[in-house]
């Protein structure tokens, strides 16, 4: 169900950026934007293959991406979508996983109307494009250079546990580059040299490097790729109609009702068609071109809201050619303000800590009990309903919500957050966040909860010194997650609205706790993996992280710029004193500095 879910959610965003006006109706989404982990292993089978990637990026990729992967592609020049990253700028990758772009690959970017590339390409093309995107800022000249410097200096160095097919799909930039510069040949480069040599260890784990950094459009077609000729698909006429219902008691579907179908094709170009349902509930859009490779939606625009059914691709619409009759049943539903019907169903808190702040990763689970689609009459200066108000702990600064940064709006001055996609009847609603919180050897938490809270609760922290003492809280053990290692603590809680989730912290940062340790966690949301006992699991490959700065005040990436100008201050001073050694100084400051030049890119 989660592809089904991401492409009506694909959808109807579309569906809203087609208008463009503020006062369309806002989308209901039978799933929230997040990026579930990948289906099919989290690395490669093979090595990726760079000139395969460019060849299906050049293919499927650049109306939004652009030519050279610059995000400026036509449809982002036209409006009908939002910017996506840069692949050209070295920050977009320097954190990031590659396992990360290949989860958004498989499984669509909802926020940025990307599909979910899963069915249409094999498991190598996937890798081999994101591969392909994940070096896009490298040049052949940096690889030149690096491999000179390593013929130089590190000719014996072995690099196996660096380019292995574990180390493709999860070593980070940052880190690839940090574990470079440990090497014999390298403990005093230049942060460019450095650079350069760790681009040229990542083009040993691939093939066809010499495709690394190529426009895709005048890369060499890889060898291998046989893409599937579009002659092939079947094609027939015929008709998708279905029963709309309404799933709240009492409620009934109006005549006349505004029904619009999608037809997307393997490229995700978009055909819709207008009508509406018979004052029977039943619709019917006849004399239809069904084509097996192609993708149907049919959506609902009822109480100003767009409501849609399930999606009809693959196996299931090959199937249903055989009559040329497809049926595609929809359900609309009435709305209600009662904020009871809201309980949180899940909570997940990621926290590390450094000597001065706490950076914090959450994942919400909501759940609506009603049989009402939960929104309210609030809205947002730019006209968006809000459904849901979540307040984060007094003093927290939002530094990006993973995935979907213009769906929250923010209110910087009092810690909360407030989400603009409605809340529908017992299906599961995930809500992420990234938040920084000043830090000085201990810290008192107090998180308001606006919901009932019924569910599994866990907290999971880093470093291992820090200790967490709480009434709320059990210690649980430590869990890894992907090469990192976490204390983990929770409980089952049930507690009230108004109630306060609360615990202390307390113990040095990171900077002093990982002195030494190359491979302490790097704070991102990209490798995030959360549990909610057995009730969720959600692999949250993250874009962006910390990266991306999505608060809309101000002052909010003001205090974050102080944050981060204090913590390079502080390390200075630590490494001036002679507390912490050149090689763990240079990798901390460079990613300090990374994260403030995101920031201050962002500003301008």
């Amino acid at each position: 169900m989660t592809f089904r879910k991401l492409m009506i959610a694909v959808c109807a965003f579309l569906l809203a950026s087609c208008g463009g006006l503020a006062g369309e109706p806002q989308i209901v989404a039978t799933m929230p934007p997040i990026t579930a982990a990948p289906t099919d292993g989290g690395q490669p089978t093979e090595m990726p293959d760079v000139a395969l990637g460019a060849q299906v990026f050049a293919a499927n990729c650049t109306r939004c991406h652009g030519a050279s992967g610059k995000g400026d592609g036509e449809l982002v020049q036209s409006g009908q979508v939002p910017p996506p990253a840069d692949f050209t700028n070295p920050i977009t990758a320097a954190v990031q996983i590659p396992l990360g772009y290949y989860s958004v690959i498989t499984n669509g970017n909802i926020e940025k109307l990307m599909p979910p590339w899963g069915d249409a390409l094999s498991q190598h093309e996937r890798w081999s494009v994101a591969l392909y995107t994940y070096t896009l800022a490298n040049t052949q000249v940096q690889l030149a250079h690096g491999k000179t410097l390593f013929d130089a200096n590190c000719a014996d160095c072995d690099v196996s546990s660096l380019i292995s097919l574990d180390a493709t799909a999860n070593l980070s930039q940052t880190k690839l580059i940090a574990a470079v510069s440990e090497l014999p040949g390298f403990t005093t480069s230049s942060d460019a040299d450095r650079s350069d040599a760790a681009a040229y260890v990542r083009s040993l784990a691939l093939s066809n490097a010499d495709s690394i950094g190529a426009i895709a459009a005048t890369a060499e077609p890889a060898s291998t790729a046989e893409p599937e000729a579009a002659s092939t698909a079947e094609v027939v006429t015929g008709s998708i109609s279905g029963q709309i219902s309404n799933g709240s008691g009492g409620g009934s579907v109006p005549a006349n009702l505004p029904m619009t179908l999608f037809d997307f094709d393997a490229s995700f170009n978009q055909q819709q068609v207008t009508g509406t349902a018979d004052a029977d509930g039943s619709y019917n859009f006849s004399d239809v071109a069904l084509n097996q490779t192609h993708t149907y939606v049919v959506t609902a625009n009822y109480r100003d809201q767009i409501f849609a059914s399930d999606i009809l691709s693959g196996d299931a619409l090959t199937a249903d050619l055989a009559d040329g009759a497809i049926d595609l049943p929809l359900t609309i539903y009435e709305l209600t303000e009662d904020a009871d019907v809201i309980e949180i169903d899940g909570l997940v808190t990621q926290v590390s800590v450094t000597n001065t702040s706490l950076e914090i990763a959450q994942v919400y689970n909501f759940i609506n009990t009603s049989d009402r689609a939960y929104t309210t009459s609030q809205t947002s200066d730019d006209g968006r309903a809000i459904s849901l108000a979540i307040s984060l702990p007094p003093g927290a600064v939002i530094a990006g919500f993973p995935n979907d940064q213009n769906r929250f709006i923010v209110d910087a001055p009092n810690a909360i957050f407030y989400d603009t996609v409605p809340v529908l009847p017992q299906e599961r609603h995930v809500v992420q966040v990234v938040y920084l919180i000043q830090y000085n050897q201990g810290a008192i938490i107090e998180q308001p909860l606006n919901y009932a809270l019924d569910a599994p609760v866990r907290l999971l922290l880093t470093p291992q010194n820090v200790s967490v003492s709480s009434d709320q809280l059990q210690p649980m053990g430590a869990q890894t997650l992907g090469s990192s290692q976490y204390q983990s603590y929770g409980a089952t809680l049930t507690l009230p609205t108004g109630s306060v989730l609360s615990y202390t912290l307390s113990g040095a940062g990171a900077n002093a706790a990982t002195q030494g340790d190359p491979n302490a966690p790097v704070v991102t949301s990209n490798n995030l993996l959360l549990i909610v006992g057995g009730v969720i699991v959600i692999a949250a490959l993250l874009g962006g992280g910390l990266f991306v700065i999505a608060s809309r005040s101000r002052s909010g990436d003001n205090q974050i710029a102080d944050i981060l100008l204090r913590q390079i201050a502080e390390l200075d001073d630590e490494h001036e004193a002679g507390k912490i050694d050149d090689e763990n100084y240079e990798r901390q400051r460079s990613a300090l500095k990374a994260r403030l030049t995101a920031l201050m890119e962002r500003k301008q």
